[in-house]
């Protein structure tokens, strides 16, 4: 899909957000997710799915957005983006994503801390960034302090690099092992030529309905009639080179890892352009 195509969209749903306003529901039955959301979200947009990624954790009543962390690079801050691997970008500057995280804080009355974590790349596995200017330090920072003050296990969703991840792992490796329930990293491609850049959270289920429709609905709410469609994290372990990439292959060993299992993509993909556009359009402020 174009940038425009996206963009449109994403004024659509934003348009639909402030149509569908409604008086708050009833405090639900199930226990809310509590959740970091680690995003490379840049103002204006690299990449508008950024944007559609924040609503959901915003909307889905099933989650309780505890700190939002923008994951930008400093060679997407220039005038014409040169991150080596990457053909140049001629649509820059951009900045970190505060003005989007504003109106969403606005749009959905809430006060979700957010900050910038470190632009630089880390010099070492073990680095931990003290060096970055004070601005930056400050994502790595909320990350542990929203880990440090939470009650119960905080899960970490990361769309961006894992890089403010692994340098608040790096300063607090205990904190994390004692308050981080599962890290979700969005990464991977589907051809080996290709570098990747940089799950399921809320429980809901990918259903193709009796009459054709494909919908995401929570798991309370999915029919004798329905049919669901692969949308699963597997067991799996995983081997990690030093350039970043990895492998990984199915297990029925104990394991702390978990693969992200759409069965067929183009099936999976089709359902989604139904699905998507239709949980969007139910959200309400």
């Amino acid at each position: 899909m174009r940038m425009k195509a996206f963009l449109a969209l994403g004024l659509v749903l934003y348009g639909l957000l402030l149509l569908h306003a409604a008086p708050a529901p009833a405090a639900p039955a199930w226990r809310k997710v509590p959740l970091i959301d680690v995003t490379d979200l840049y103002h204006p947009p690299q990449d508008p799915g950024d944007n559609l990624d924040l609503i959901a954790a915003y909307a889905l009543p099933e989650v309780d957005l505890r700190a939002v962390v923008l994951d930008c690079t400093a060679a997407f801050r220039k005038p014409v983006a040169d991150f080596p691997g990457l053909p140049p970008d001629p649509s820059g500057p951009r900045d970190p994503g505060f003005i989007p995280v504003t109106q969403l804080n606005c749009i959905f009355n809430r006060a979700v801390p957010c900050a910038a974590a470190p632009f630089q790349t880390m010099k070492s596995p073990q680095d931990k960034m003290l060096d970055a200017p004070a601005f930056q330090q400050q994502g790595v920072e909320l990350i542990l302090k929203t880990l440090r003050e939470s009650p119960e296990p905080v899960q970490i969703v990361c769309f961006g690099s894992a890089r403010p991840v692994a340098v608040a792992f790096n300063r607090e490796a205990k904190l994390f092992r004692n308050k981080l329930k599962r890290l979700h990293l969005c990464a991977g491609a589907s051809d080996p030529g290709y570098v990747e850049w940089r799950s399921n959270v809320s429980g809901r289920r990918l259903v193709r309905r009796a009459d054709g429709r494909h919908r995401i609905v929570a798991a309370a709410e999915v029919l004798a009639t329905d049919t669901m469609l692969p949308n699963e994290l597997r067991p799996c372990r995983v081997r990690v080179n030093d350039n970043g990439t990895f492998t990984w292959e199915k297990t029925t060993q104990p394991t702390n890892f978990q693969i992200y299992d759409r069965g067929d993509p183009k099936q999976n993909q089709r359902a989604l352009r139904e699905a998507l556009p239709a949980l969007y359009i139910s959200f309400a402020p």
